[in-house]
C-alpha cells in the first residue's frame, strides 16, 4: 500500500507483476554474476574494472531487496573502485529501507563514512552496526569501527564502551592495551 510519504514507483509495480518469481530470478542472476566475476578474476581484471558486473548486481538488488550482499558489493565498488561515495551511500540507504536490521549494511556504511572523513555519521552507523551484530566477529568489527570513529570526534563515553568490549574480547591485544593506557593517562 502506497502512502503519501512513500509513493510507489513504476518499477515497484513492474516488480510486483513478477511476484515470487522475482526472488528466483534474483538468485539466478546472483549465480551468473558470481561466475562472471570469477571469470574476470581469472583473466586478471582488477575488481574496480569489472564494471560489467555492476548491472547484474543492480538487477539482483532491485529484484530482491533483501539480498543485502548485492547492495554491499555495489556500494563498495562504487566507493572504492569508482570514487563515488555519495552514490554508494544512496545504495546502502536503499538497502536499509528494506533491511533495517542488516549488520553488514550498517557496517559498510560506517566504513565508507569513516574513510570519507565523516566521523560523526560514521559513529552513528557504527552504533547501529553494533546493535545488529550477531556473531563474535561482527561485534569485534563494530566495536573497532565505533572506537576509531568515537576517537576522531572525541566521544570519550563511546570510546570507553568500545574499548571495554574490545579488551574483554581480546585481552592480550597490544593495540587495545596501548589505547586504554593513552585514554587513562592524565591530560598534559
Amino acid at each position: 500500500s502506497a502512502t503519501s510519504d512513500n509513493p510507489r514507483q513504476r518499477g515497484d509495480v513492474l516488480l510486483d507483476v513478477l511476484g515470487e518469481f522475482r526472488t528466483v530470478l534474483a538468485r539466478y542472476l546472483w549465480f551468473k554474476m558470481d561466475l562472471f566475476h570469477e571469470m574476470l578474476d581469472d583473466q586478471g581484471v582488477a575488481p574496480e574494472q569489472q564494471t560489467e558486473v555492476l548491472p547484474l548486481l543492480r538487477m539482483v538488488s532491485l529484484l530482491d531487496p533483501t539480498m543485502t550482499d548485492a547492495h554491499d558489493i555495489i556500494a563498495w565498488d562504487l566507493y572504492k573502485g569508482h570514487g563515488q561515495p555519495e552514490q554508494a551511500l544512496e545504495i546502502l540507504d536503499e538497502a536499509l529501507a528494506q533491511s533495517e536490521g542488516s549488520f553488514s549494511i550498517h557496517f559498510r556504511r560506517a566504513l565508507i563514512l569513516y574513510q570519507s572523513g565523516r566521523y560523526d555519521d560514521a559513529l552513528q552507523s557504527s552504533k547501529r552496526a553494533l546493535q545488529f551484530s550477531k556473531d563474535e566477529f561482527d561485534v569485534l568489527n563494530a566495536n573497532r569501527m565505533l572506537y576509531w570513529s568515537a576517537k576522531q570526534v572525541g566521544d570519550k563515553v563511546a570510546m570507553g564502551k568500545a574499548l571495554d568490549a574490545l579488551r574483554a574480547s581480546r585481552p592480550d591485544d597490544k593495540l587495545w592495551k596501548s589505547e586504554e593506557a593513552a585514554m587513562d593517562a592524565p591530560p598534559r
